[in-house]
Protein backbone atom coordinates (compact mmCIF):
# COMPACT_ATOMS: atom_id res chain seq x y z
CA UNK A 1 0.00 0.00 0.00
CA UNK A 2 2.99 2.58 0.74
CA UNK A 3 4.48 1.63 -2.55
CA UNK A 4 1.19 2.37 -4.35
CA UNK A 5 0.83 5.88 -2.39
CA UNK A 6 4.18 6.34 -3.59
CA UNK A 7 3.92 6.07 -6.82
CA UNK A 8 0.78 7.77 -6.97
CA UNK A 9 2.37 10.91 -5.11
CA UNK A 10 5.22 10.32 -8.07
CA UNK A 11 2.51 10.25 -10.64
CA UNK A 12 0.79 13.33 -9.59
CA UNK A 13 4.36 15.44 -8.82
CA UNK A 14 5.69 14.78 -12.58
CA UNK A 15 1.68 15.70 -13.80
CA UNK A 16 2.04 18.97 -11.76
CA UNK A 17 5.81 19.43 -13.30
CA UNK A 18 4.59 18.89 -17.05
CA UNK A 19 1.30 21.40 -16.57
CA UNK A 20 4.04 23.86 -15.35
CA UNK A 21 6.08 23.76 -18.36
CA UNK A 22 3.01 23.44 -20.51
CA UNK A 23 1.75 26.91 -19.28
CA UNK A 24 4.22 28.81 -17.57
CA UNK A 25 4.05 31.23 -14.72
CA UNK A 26 2.08 34.44 -14.81
CA UNK A 27 3.38 37.83 -14.13
CA UNK A 28 0.73 40.38 -12.88
CA UNK A 29 2.58 43.86 -13.78
CA UNK A 30 0.19 45.01 -10.93
CA UNK A 31 -0.23 42.78 -8.24
CA UNK A 32 3.36 41.07 -8.65
CA UNK A 33 5.77 44.06 -9.84
CA UNK A 34 4.00 47.46 -8.80
CA UNK A 35 2.70 48.91 -11.97
CA UNK A 36 0.36 51.70 -11.31
CA UNK A 37 -3.13 50.73 -13.36
CA UNK A 38 -4.74 54.34 -12.88
CA UNK A 39 -2.61 56.20 -15.44
CA UNK A 40 -1.14 58.79 -13.23
CA UNK A 41 3.00 57.80 -12.87
CA UNK A 42 4.51 56.14 -15.21
CA UNK A 43 5.03 52.40 -15.29
CA UNK A 44 7.67 51.53 -17.96
CA UNK A 45 10.25 49.89 -15.53
CA UNK A 46 7.35 47.71 -13.71
CA UNK A 47 6.34 46.29 -16.75
CA UNK A 48 9.83 46.27 -18.34
CA UNK A 49 11.05 44.33 -14.86
CA UNK A 50 8.31 41.80 -15.46
CA UNK A 51 9.05 41.20 -18.61
CA UNK A 52 12.92 40.50 -17.83
CA UNK A 53 11.71 38.09 -15.13
CA UNK A 54 9.53 35.31 -17.40
CA UNK A 55 10.68 32.65 -18.29
CA UNK A 56 9.91 29.89 -21.42
CA UNK A 57 6.19 29.76 -21.72
CA UNK A 58 5.26 32.81 -18.95
CA UNK A 59 3.00 34.96 -19.23
CA UNK A 60 3.05 38.53 -19.13
CA UNK A 61 -0.84 39.96 -17.59
CA UNK A 62 -1.66 43.29 -18.02
CA UNK A 63 -4.90 43.60 -15.99
CA UNK A 64 -7.41 45.80 -16.64
CA UNK A 65 -6.44 49.91 -15.92
CA UNK A 66 -4.24 52.39 -17.54
CA UNK A 67 -0.65 52.39 -17.79
CA UNK A 68 1.33 55.32 -18.71
CA UNK A 69 4.73 54.95 -20.63
CA UNK A 70 7.56 57.16 -20.93
CA UNK A 71 9.32 54.64 -23.45
CA UNK A 72 9.00 51.50 -24.90
CA UNK A 73 9.40 47.88 -23.61
CA UNK A 74 11.52 44.97 -24.77
CA UNK A 75 9.80 41.73 -25.12
CA UNK A 76 11.63 38.10 -25.03
CA UNK A 77 11.70 34.96 -26.89
CA UNK A 78 8.51 32.55 -25.62
CA UNK A 79 6.07 34.34 -23.84
CA UNK A 80 2.83 35.63 -24.04
CA UNK A 81 1.57 39.01 -23.79
CA UNK A 82 -1.85 39.04 -22.25
CA UNK A 83 -3.72 42.86 -22.15
CA UNK A 84 -7.00 42.05 -20.74
CA UNK A 85 -9.70 43.93 -22.84
CA UNK A 86 -9.92 46.38 -20.39
CA UNK A 87 -6.26 47.37 -20.39
CA UNK A 88 -4.77 50.58 -21.94
CA UNK A 89 -1.05 50.89 -22.53
CA UNK A 90 -0.77 54.69 -23.40
CA UNK A 91 2.09 55.95 -24.82
CA UNK A 92 3.50 60.13 -23.07
CA UNK A 93 3.85 61.61 -26.44
CA UNK A 94 6.39 64.07 -25.06
CA UNK A 95 8.78 61.68 -24.16
CA UNK A 96 8.04 57.99 -26.15
CA UNK A 97 8.23 59.38 -29.39
CA UNK A 98 10.05 62.74 -29.70
CA UNK A 99 13.05 61.63 -28.00
CA UNK A 100 13.79 57.67 -28.31
CA UNK A 101 11.37 56.72 -30.97
CA UNK A 102 11.12 53.87 -29.42
CA UNK A 103 7.78 50.95 -30.46
CA UNK A 104 5.78 50.63 -27.35
CA UNK A 105 6.38 46.73 -28.04
CA UNK A 106 9.53 45.80 -29.31
CA UNK A 107 11.20 42.42 -30.30
CA UNK A 108 14.14 41.94 -32.25
CA UNK A 109 15.62 38.69 -33.08
CA UNK A 110 13.27 36.82 -31.23
CA UNK A 111 11.15 33.87 -31.36
CA UNK A 112 7.41 32.18 -30.08
CA UNK A 113 5.87 35.72 -29.00
CA UNK A 114 2.12 36.24 -29.01
CA UNK A 115 0.87 39.33 -28.00
CA UNK A 116 -2.82 38.96 -27.24
CA UNK A 117 -5.94 39.33 -25.09
CA UNK A 118 -8.22 41.92 -26.30
CA UNK A 119 -7.09 45.14 -24.71
CA UNK A 120 -5.46 48.31 -26.42
CA UNK A 121 -2.83 49.64 -26.86
CA UNK A 122 -2.45 54.16 -27.60
CA UNK A 123 0.50 56.17 -28.91
CA UNK A 124 -1.52 59.57 -27.83
CA UNK A 125 -2.30 60.50 -31.28
CA UNK A 126 0.63 62.67 -32.09
CA UNK A 127 0.80 63.28 -35.80
CA UNK A 128 3.95 64.69 -38.04
CA UNK A 129 4.08 66.54 -41.24
CA UNK A 130 4.42 64.31 -44.16
CA UNK A 131 7.78 64.85 -46.24
CA UNK A 132 9.23 66.23 -43.15
CA UNK A 133 12.18 63.29 -42.78
CA UNK A 134 14.64 65.71 -41.36
CA UNK A 135 12.87 65.79 -38.82
CA UNK A 136 12.53 63.29 -35.44
CA UNK A 137 10.30 60.23 -36.86
CA UNK A 138 7.80 58.61 -34.44
CA UNK A 139 8.06 55.34 -33.09
CA UNK A 140 5.85 52.31 -33.93
CA UNK A 141 2.81 50.92 -31.91
CA UNK A 142 4.38 46.89 -32.07
CA UNK A 143 7.41 46.30 -33.87
CA UNK A 144 8.94 42.69 -34.46
CA UNK A 145 12.52 42.82 -36.23
CA UNK A 146 14.37 39.45 -37.53
CA UNK A 147 11.71 37.06 -35.27
CA UNK A 148 9.88 33.99 -36.26
CA UNK A 149 7.41 32.40 -35.24
CA UNK A 150 5.04 35.50 -33.79
CA UNK A 151 1.56 36.59 -32.92
CA UNK A 152 -0.94 39.30 -32.91
CA UNK A 153 -4.52 38.84 -32.16
CA UNK A 154 -7.25 40.62 -31.00
CA UNK A 155 -5.81 43.91 -29.79
CA UNK A 156 -6.25 47.31 -30.40
CA UNK A 157 -3.53 49.40 -31.93
CA UNK A 158 -4.60 53.05 -32.12
CA UNK A 159 -3.03 56.78 -32.61
CA UNK A 160 0.33 55.56 -33.47
CA UNK A 161 2.11 58.22 -35.58
CA UNK A 162 4.44 55.67 -36.60
CA UNK A 163 3.46 52.53 -38.40
CA UNK A 164 1.01 51.20 -36.20
CA UNK A 165 2.06 47.13 -36.54
CA UNK A 166 5.41 46.75 -38.51
CA UNK A 167 6.69 43.39 -38.93
CA UNK A 168 10.53 43.76 -40.68
CA UNK A 169 12.64 40.43 -42.34
CA UNK A 170 10.52 38.21 -39.95
CA UNK A 171 8.84 35.24 -41.19
CA UNK A 172 6.10 32.59 -39.74
CA UNK A 173 3.94 36.06 -38.85
CA UNK A 174 -0.03 35.60 -37.77
CA UNK A 175 -2.22 38.71 -36.80
CA UNK A 176 -5.88 38.15 -36.62
CA UNK A 177 -8.52 40.00 -35.08
CA UNK A 178 -6.56 43.13 -34.71
CA UNK A 179 -7.88 46.48 -35.40
CA UNK A 180 -6.09 49.72 -36.24
CA UNK A 181 -7.46 53.15 -36.29
CA UNK A 182 -5.11 56.33 -37.22
CA UNK A 183 -7.08 59.80 -38.30
CA UNK A 184 -6.57 61.00 -41.63
CA UNK A 185 -4.41 63.74 -42.82
CA UNK A 186 -5.46 66.77 -42.00
CA UNK A 187 -3.51 69.41 -44.36
CA UNK A 188 -0.97 66.55 -45.35
CA UNK A 189 -0.27 65.72 -41.14
CA UNK A 190 -1.60 62.30 -40.10
CA UNK A 191 -0.98 59.14 -38.90
CA UNK A 192 1.21 56.32 -40.97
CA UNK A 193 0.66 52.57 -41.69
CA UNK A 194 -1.78 50.81 -40.29
CA UNK A 195 0.33 47.41 -40.75
CA UNK A 196 3.80 46.81 -42.89
CA UNK A 197 5.02 43.59 -43.77
CA UNK A 198 8.27 44.13 -44.78
CA UNK A 199 11.00 41.70 -46.76
CA UNK A 200 8.79 38.64 -44.43
CA UNK A 201 7.33 35.30 -45.99
CA UNK A 202 4.67 33.19 -44.71
CA UNK A 203 2.57 35.88 -43.01
CA UNK A 204 -1.08 35.28 -42.59
CA UNK A 205 -3.34 38.56 -41.49
CA UNK A 206 -6.92 37.56 -41.12
CA UNK A 207 -10.42 39.37 -39.97
CA UNK A 208 -8.06 42.49 -39.43
CA UNK A 209 -10.07 46.04 -39.44
CA UNK A 210 -7.74 49.09 -40.50
CA UNK A 211 -8.47 52.79 -41.21
CA UNK A 212 -5.25 55.37 -40.83
CA UNK A 213 -4.23 58.42 -42.50
CA UNK A 214 -1.78 56.93 -44.70
CA UNK A 215 -1.53 52.91 -46.74
CA UNK A 216 -3.46 50.57 -44.65
CA UNK A 217 -2.18 47.27 -45.45
CA UNK A 218 1.22 47.42 -46.88
CA UNK A 219 3.69 44.99 -48.60
CA UNK A 220 7.27 45.82 -49.34
CA UNK A 221 10.99 45.04 -49.47
CA UNK A 222 13.37 47.31 -48.33
CA UNK A 223 16.58 45.35 -48.53
CA UNK A 224 17.67 43.26 -51.42
CA UNK A 225 18.67 40.07 -49.46
CA UNK A 226 14.94 39.88 -47.53
CA UNK A 227 12.44 39.11 -50.33
CA UNK A 228 8.36 39.22 -49.27
CA UNK A 229 6.65 35.93 -49.95
CA UNK A 230 3.99 33.96 -49.48
CA UNK A 231 1.76 36.58 -48.08
CA UNK A 232 -2.12 35.89 -47.46
CA UNK A 233 -4.50 38.69 -46.17
CA UNK A 234 -8.26 37.53 -45.78
CA UNK A 235 -11.43 38.65 -44.87
CA UNK A 236 -9.80 42.44 -43.99
CA UNK A 237 -11.69 45.56 -43.58
CA UNK A 238 -9.51 48.65 -45.21
CA UNK A 239 -9.91 52.32 -45.10
CA UNK A 240 -7.15 54.96 -45.68
CA UNK A 241 -6.31 58.55 -47.31
CA UNK A 242 -3.86 57.25 -48.80
CA UNK A 243 -3.57 53.68 -50.56
CA UNK A 244 -5.82 50.62 -48.57
CA UNK A 245 -4.32 47.64 -50.10
CA UNK A 246 -0.45 48.24 -51.62
CA UNK A 247 2.47 46.17 -52.82
CA UNK A 248 5.55 48.92 -52.56
CA UNK A 249 6.64 51.24 -52.77
CA UNK A 250 9.82 49.93 -52.04
CA UNK A 251 10.45 46.81 -53.50
CA UNK A 252 14.61 46.46 -53.57
CA UNK A 253 14.20 42.29 -53.43
CA UNK A 254 11.15 40.13 -55.10
CA UNK A 255 7.70 40.58 -54.01
CA UNK A 256 5.56 37.23 -55.11
CA UNK A 257 3.18 34.51 -54.10
CA UNK A 258 0.65 37.36 -52.30
CA UNK A 259 -3.20 36.28 -51.65
CA UNK A 260 -5.99 39.02 -51.00
CA UNK A 261 -9.26 37.06 -50.59
CA UNK A 262 -12.45 38.74 -49.32
CA UNK A 263 -10.75 42.33 -48.58
CA UNK A 264 -13.36 45.42 -47.82
CA UNK A 265 -12.02 48.87 -48.56
CA UNK A 266 -14.41 51.47 -47.46
CA UNK A 267 -13.85 55.52 -47.11
CA UNK A 268 -12.15 56.89 -44.17
CA UNK A 269 -14.50 58.09 -41.58
CA UNK A 270 -12.96 61.34 -40.76
CA UNK A 271 -10.67 61.86 -43.99
CA UNK A 272 -10.12 65.51 -43.03
CA UNK A 273 -9.25 68.78 -44.95
CA UNK A 274 -6.45 69.61 -47.25
CA UNK A 275 -6.59 65.97 -47.63
CA UNK A 276 -3.99 64.56 -50.76
CA UNK A 277 -7.52 64.00 -52.37
CA UNK A 278 -9.55 66.76 -52.08
CA UNK A 279 -13.23 64.44 -51.95
CA UNK A 280 -11.35 62.81 -49.35
CA UNK A 281 -11.35 59.23 -50.89
CA UNK A 282 -8.08 57.28 -50.82
CA UNK A 283 -5.52 57.48 -53.59
CA UNK A 284 -6.01 54.16 -54.46
CA UNK A 285 -7.95 51.07 -53.31
CA UNK A 286 -5.24 48.60 -54.90
CA UNK A 287 -1.61 49.56 -55.47
CA UNK A 288 0.98 47.25 -57.14
CA UNK A 289 4.48 49.18 -57.48
CA UNK A 290 7.69 48.18 -58.57
CA UNK A 291 9.84 50.80 -58.15
CA UNK A 292 13.56 49.81 -57.06
CA UNK A 293 14.57 47.52 -60.26
CA UNK A 294 13.63 44.37 -58.84
CA UNK A 295 10.27 42.41 -59.54
CA UNK A 296 6.35 42.04 -58.35
CA UNK A 297 4.59 38.98 -59.24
Amino acid sequence: MRKKSIGFICACSALLLQTTLLFGKTHNVVRDYGADNTGATYTTVNIQNAIDACGTGDTLLIPDGIYLMNSGLNLKSNMTVMLTKKALVMANTINIWLQNKSPLFNASNLTNVTITGGGTIDGGGLVYPRGTYALPRPGNGIRFSNCTNMTIRGVTVRNIPGFAVDYTNSSNITADSVIIRGRGFFNLKGSSDGMDIEGSFNVTVTNCNIEVGDDALCIKANDIAHPCHNITARNCTLASTCNCFKIGTNTSAEVYDVLADGITVNKHSNPGIGNPVPTGDCISAIAMECNDHNHVH
